[in-house]
């Protein structure tokens, strides 16, 4: 069939596919066992769709500009280092180890008061926001703990600034290598030549994304010569109140776009469920 053929069955003899009961209780298998960082829950949500679809997926992590924290918590490790656990309403959650400024003698209450502090004054607040002004006036409550206290918020604002960036994720790809029309290398070499380009690509899904609850792209019309061989398969991911990613299932034109669509919609409904009860 042509790409002309392909969208006309998409558009108007597909019909929504249901999974098997097995398929369904695998998924909810491999979500419960998946943690709860955000790395976490993409690495294995795309495992679950390229094993169920037997094509390549890709997901483009939430990028957190405007992301808001909502929990600060440290914890004392040793007299000389804390965990700061952070978490943000984009899912994020990151464990991060911190020295304890020299000639500061800490208790776990200790850390319980300025992680409340912390947590009261930041929770709700983006990277933004996190200026000098909002520092000075922490300090001022505890300033016994002027120098934790400092070292922390430059912890965080690090950590935030380092989830601005595009971060994307991909499993599968050597399903494409089974396909027959790519065994030639020269389609491979196209495929990745796009994976590269993280940040042109997260902006092409999200375009997609944008266009339908699921968009398919068929062949040609793709934006991208180089995808000009391959069909996407793209949804959004997030809750209401988070900054939203993308996942994507890549495959041949001739792809089970009915089976494929059943399987990116019930395991990104699953993705969006876990992040909503983080």
């Amino acid at each position: 069939p042509t790409v002309r053929g392909y969208r006309f069955y998409v558009d108007h003899l597909m019909k929504k596919s249901k999974l098997r009961s097995r398929e369904e209780q695998y998924i909810a298998d491999n979500m419960r066992s998946i943690g709860k960082d955000i790395e976490e829950l993409l690495h294995g949500t795309l495992k679950i769709i390229s094993t169920l679809t037997k094509y390549a997926v890709i997901a483009v992590a939430p990028v957190v500009y405007h992301s808001a924290i909502k929990v600060v918590q440290m914890v004392l490790l040793n007299v000389q280092q804390s965990m700061v656990v952070l978490m943000t309403n984009t899912g994020l959650s990151k464990d991060i180890v911190l020295d304890i400024p020299k000639g500061i003698d800490l208790s776990q209450d200790d850390l319980n008061r300025v992680s409340n502090l912390l947590t009261n004054h930041l929770q709700g607040k983006t990277l933004d926001a996190m200026n000098q002004a909002l520092v000075k006036k922490i300090v001022r409550e505890l300033p016994a703990y002027k120098d934790l206290i400092e070292e922390t918020l430059d912890t965080i604002r690090l950590q935030l600034q380092q989830s601005t960036q595009t971060h994307m994720f991909t499993a599968g790809l050597t399903n494409v290598l089974k396909q027959p029309e790519f065994r030639e290398s020269e389609h491979v070499q196209l495929l990745l030549q796009v994976l590269e380009q993280e940040k042109e690509l997260a902006k092409l899904l999200q375009e997609y994304a944008e266009d339908e609850e699921v968009c398919i792209r068929i062949g040609s019309e793709n934006e991208r010569n180089e995808l000009k061989d391959f069909s996407i398969m793209v949804t959004s991911y997030g809750t209401e109140d988070s900054a939203s990613g993308n996942v994507a299932i890549v495959g041949p034109t001739r792809m089970l776009y009915d089976r494929s669509e059943a399987v990116l919609n019930r395991v990104v409904n699953a993705l969006t469920q876990s992040l909503r009860h983080e």
